[in-house]
């Protein structure tokens, strides 16, 4: 039997890092998109629900995500994504019911904000340009 090994070109990895940067995309879109459907619900949705989301005392001095993302439209829809998320998944499911502390998913709140800040930072640095030339550069691996 002989295997017949396929040699990897500059052409092919351009075209995969094409397919890869519209996936990428196509992916923020629509996390943008769900964002946007959560934040600007109908108000008669809002007056059907009798359930009152719960509320946590904001801490005052942890707005460094707030610098990294730096456009308050986007921070309150992170903010908001987030304070819905671990209330609905952490703290109405199982956190309320072995403990009344209200710290602990503050602290999981503004660690997922400073998570997603710093994705946001780092997506807005990116220099798409110096990012097709290292893929043009990136070293080739021949099969085994």
């Amino acid at each position: 039997m002989s295997t017949q090994r396929q040699q990897v070109t500059i052409r092919d990895l351009v075209e995969e890092a094409k397919k890869r940067i519209v996936i990428l995309v196509i992916c923020v879109v629509g996390l943008s998109y769900l964002i946007c459907c959560i934040q600007y619900k109908p108000s008669s949705a809002n007056s059907l629900s009798q359930k009152k989301p719960l509320e946590w005392p904001r801490p005052v001095g942890k707005s460094e995500w707030k610098k990294k993302v730096n456009s308050p439209v986007v921070e309150d829809a992170i903010d908001h994504f987030t304070r819905h998320l671990v209330s609905e998944r952490m703290t109405d499911l199982w956190y309320s019911r072995l403990t009344p502390d209200k710290e602990g998913p503050e602290e999981l709140v503004c660690i997922l904000n400073g998570v997603l800040g710093e994705i946001s930072a780092r997506v807005r640095n990116i220099n798409l340009i110096h990012l097709d030339q290292a893929v043009l550069l990136w070293p080739r691996f021949p099969n085994s």
